[in-house]
């Protein structure tokens, strides 16, 4: 699934590529602006000194945490009580215990996109994290994202309570069956990823059903397709094949790469509005990136029997 993009430029199209049926061309594609992992209350010339001070430890804390596996124990209460909706601890020395059995068990990435004092004696941090498995043959990838409500001393700044709650599931409460099932299907999945090369992204956010991702820059081979046009039944992807296969001026063979990326009008006007562009010219329309090897690379033209 494509991230939040906005279309920028055209720097590889050359004459002629703008004509509206299966005409290949490039273009770059520029994400849009992604959360940052910043401390940033709404009002912070009205919040306590304490829990601001906590968000800013915080901040700090969870960018090392699951690389070191080690805790900053003074910051927490000997009684903190951690809830997601798999596990349950009651004291310090169990929470400690949860961190570093992360830490050893799996491949752990945590990316913190926001943090914010949300109530006198809360903060509130959004995050994405995946865990691979290095016991498992198979090391499957678990990927979660949501939100942690931390409970915090007014007065101390001590960290009194830890709650996770998961965007993938409904019911987050403790040894939910929802959430046992998410977890477990995550760990029976196999998949077969092929060796191709796709862009650098980041995962904002795990539903159930869908991921969003923000990518990195990147450049797309492109093909305009006819009202009516269908990608399952290979229209534009024959010409997108050739084109990378050696139909560019250069004779160049390049690498397939992932993933293949379908455009619809109504994407694309929004896309445009974002980014403050003219909207869609009504038509759908078939991607594939090329490799990061081609970034800044103009001299490269679909050749004329393509346009």
């Amino acid at each position: 699934m494509q991230g939040p993009m906005s279309c920028r430029s055209r720097a590889c199209a050359g004459p002629g590529c703008s004509r509206p049926c299966h005409a290949v061309l490039c273009r770059r594609l520029q994400p849009a602006k992604a959360a940052s992992a910043v401390y940033a209350p709404q009002q912070a010339n009205t919040v306590n000194p304490a829990l601001q001070d906590t968000a800013q430890f915080l901040q700090t804390e969870l960018r090392t945490l699951f690389s070191t596996g080690e805790i900053t124990m003074s910051r927490y209460a000997s009684n903190i009580v951690f809830e997601d909706p798999i596990s349950r601890f009651t004291d310090l020395n169990g929470y400690t215990m949860m961190v570093r059995a992360l830490k050893t068990l799996f491949n752990v990435t945590f990316d913190l996109h926001d943090i914010q004092v949300t109530q006198p004696d809360e903060i509130t941090t959004r995050w994405t994290m995946s865990l691979k498995v290095w016991e498992l043959p198979w090391q499957p990838n678990l990927l979660f994202s949501g939100r942690s409500f931390y409970k915090v001393d007014p007065v101390t700044g001590i960290i009194l309570q830890h709650k996770d709650v998961w965007d993938a599931i409904n019911d987050n409460s403790y040894l939910s069956l929802e959430g046992m099932t998410h977890v477990l299907q995550q760990l029976m999945q196999v998949q077969l990823t092929p060796d191709l090369e796709t862009p650098n992204y980041k995962v904002l956010r795990v539903a159930k059903d869908f991921e969003i991702r923000s990518y990195d820059p990147f450049i797309v081979a492109e093909v305009a397709m006819p009202a009516g046009a269908s990608p399952t039944a290979g229209d534009g992807f024959t010409d997108l094949a050739g084109f990378i296969f050696g139909g560019n001026s250069q004779g160049m063979q390049m690498e397939m790469t992932t993933p293949v990326i379908t455009r619809s009008p109504a994407y694309d006007s929004a896309a445009a509005a974002a980014a403050g562009l003219n909207g869609s010219n009504g038509r759908s329309s078939m991607q594939f990136p090329l490799e990061r090897k081609f970034e800044g690379e103009s001299t490269i033209k679909p050749v004329a029997h393509l346009i």
